[in-house]
């Protein structure tokens, strides 16, 4: 993809984002609606972000993709 050095460290950093965002979320989520819920969900959105962030077309697609693998 030709990327930047700065773009490659906004990619890094949107995953640890996207992880400190589903934690709170999921968190919550846990609390009341139950772990088994909450968990299939994260299971099948870090699956979906990860398997489609691998055929993204450009960098926007790919960092939105794996923020959301990472909040899953």
């Amino acid at each position: 993809m030709g990327l930047s050095s700065v773009e490659y460290g906004l990619l890094g950093s949107s995953s640890f984002i996207g992880m400190a965002a589903g934690a709170i979320f999921w968190g919550y989520i846990s609390d009341r609606f139950g772990r088994l819920v909450s968990f299939s969900l994260t299971v099948w959105m870090t699956f979906i972000g990860g398997f489609l962030s691998a055929f993204s077309p450009n960098y926007p697609i790919l960092f939105i993709l794996r923020f959301l693998a990472a909040f899953g």
